[in-house]
């Protein structure tokens, strides 16, 4: 556990760049919002809060970049991976095993999107306390279990899109050496493939059913929060998805460990 605990240091310490840029991204654009709704003072229909200075733009691009946490691992596992290549041959020969190295790669780029998004979110939820009228705001325990739900659901789909580029950067990894400039025309017909593929389970009665299996229905009282709940979550889905997503893994670390070529 220790051995594994100093990987994920040690992949923290090689990708500290795109966590600390990211957080500086973050601060940039609140800069940037601010600039925005200083400039547009006095406009009609432009209401801003003076003494906490909360504007429309802020609260839209802050709550934008909230959103766009969803690309956060795909991005980080490109970069982290990238960089990877400049000591490929070592880190291939390692006596570590690959299943280690990857998830310790995933650990850290969930701890440092989790930081960013905490971060954001702070800011976002802080905007939208100043922003909206206090009559529309849900209350605490509504509040932390929107944010839970919503937070799950993002860090979820970051994870399961950073995999499926995994398994793409693995499939990169096998071919580059042996079909050289045609490595990236084979990797999207590959990717088209697959999604043309996954169209059509979709539309297959037995899947429709698994994924509306075990069913419940969340609702969380609050009028801002009226077009999305109530709201439907099954347990056949989950299921599938966290499957999927082991599957994935497992074959992106074959190919990685037994397959790819320095």
């Amino acid at each position: 556990m220790s051995s594994w605990i100093s990987l994920v240091k040690k992949e923290f310490l090689l990708t500290r760049a795109i966590f600390i840029a990211a957080i500086v991204f973050i601060f940039v654009v609140w800069g940037f919002s601010y600039v925005l709704d200083y400039l547009r003072i006095g406009e009609a229909n432009v209401e801003i809060n003076e003494s906490a200075f909360a504007g429309p733009m802020m609260l839209i691009l802050m709550t934008g970049g909230v959103f766009m946490h969803v690309f956060y691992m795909p991005i980080y596992i490109i970069i982290s991976m990238q960089k990877e290549l400049n000591t490929f041959h070592l880190w291939l020969h390692t006596p570590q095993p690959m299943i280690k190295l990857l998830s310790a790669k995933l650990m850290s780029g969930l701890l440092c999107m989790v930081i960013s998004l905490f971060i954001n979110g702070t800011i976002a939820l802080s905007l939208v306390i100043l922003h909206i009228p206090e009559e529309f705001m849900p209350s605490f325990w509504n509040t932390v279990s929107s944010i839970g739900l919503f937070g799950g659901a993002l860090i979820g789909s970051s994870v399961y899109f950073g995999l499926y580029v995994l398994l793409y950067v693995a499939i990169y990894l096998l071919l580059r050496g042996k079909i050289g400039k045609w490595t990236w025309p084979v990797i999207i017909g590959l990717f088209m493939l697959m999604n043309w593929i996954f169209s059509i389970v979709e539309k297959m009665n037995w899947h429709q059913a698994l994924m509306e299996w075990g069913t419940i229905t969340i609702n969380i009282e609050a009028e801002m929060l009226a077009p999305i709940f109530p709201m439907d979550i099954s347990a056949g889905f989950l299921l599938v998805h966290l499957l999927f997503a082991l599957i994935l893994f497992a074959i992106a670390t074959f190919l990685i460990d037994r397959k790819a070529e320095v």
